[in-house]
């Protein structure tokens, strides 16, 4: 080859390489993966223990059903491989509890009496993060007085 030749092509190899940097550094990404990084609960009675533990206490009655609401920081967080943020799990005990996960991304809990029931709220992206809430059902007034033999 004549060096007029080589020497166009090493030019246009080394144009190519200076545009290509240049472009590269300006790009942008226009759908970043944003994950959940905090779960809050907005459930009625909830007290946090700390970033990753709460506790829920209620008196025992009839039909009683706790619905657990959360929500996750930051709220642009876009990863939920199953459709839904969160995923609840508790061990179930049918004697004591039944937990049911509802449409709207919450979960509705029905105590049969008074137990303990520890739930965990875990999201459905990569980074995993979990919240623990410990749902303390404690024997109303009545069964007190029944269970230490007090006149009430």
């Amino acid at each position: 080859m004549k060096k007029s030749v080589v020497l166009a092509i090493v030019v246009v190899y080394v144009f190519a390489i200076v545009i290509v940097g240049f472009i590269g550094i300006r790009m942008k990404i226009y759908n970043p993966d944003v994950n959940i990084e905090t779960i809050i609960c907005e459930t009625e009675g909830y007290s946090e223990i700390d970033e990753h533990n709460g506790i829920i206490k209620r008196n025992y009655e009839k039909n009683l059903a706790i619905i657990i609401k959360c929500k996750y920081l930051p709220l642009d967080a876009n990863q939920f491989p199953k459709g839904y943020p969160f995923e609840y799990i508790c061990d179930e005990k049918p004697s004591d509890y039944k937990l049911t996960v509802l449409g709207d991304g919450t979960c509705k809990i029905e105590f049969y009496r008074n137990c303990t029931c520890d739930v965990t709220v875990k999201a459905q992206d990569s980074h995993q993060v979990q919240l623990k809430i410990s749902i303390q059902i404690m024997p109303n007034d009545d069964e007190m007085c029944e269970i230490y033999g007090i006149l009430c």
